[in-house]
């Protein structure tokens, strides 16, 4: 799983904070050196990229997604300040 927060900037030349990880239980202590992210609860789109290397993969992915997104009568929103994926009300 992987979690984009933090962002500023446009899309071409965006700083963020990228976290890589697991889900855990609620209430769960990262070891020292990790951090934990609270995602809220919500109907989220899912995104799955091809394996190799993230210098490949995440961009690859990032185009996909911008591409979707794109799409006319796309039937899902981006939201911010953590982007996540989820239905309009």
């Amino acid at each position: 799983m992987a979690l984009y927060t933090d962002f500023s900037g446009d899309i071409a030349t965006a700083q963020y904070t990228f976290i890589l990880g697991a889900q855990v239980k609620s209430g769960a202590t990262a070891p020292e050196g990790m951090v934990t992210a609270q995602v809220p609860p919500g109907e989220y789109l899912e995104f799955t990229s091809e394996q190799g290397a993230l210098s490949v993969v995440v961009p690859n992915q990032w185009n996909a997604i911008t591409q979707y997104f794109k799409q006319p009568g796309t039937p899902h929103a981006r939201s911010r300040p953590t982007t996540r994926y989820m239905r309009p009300p």
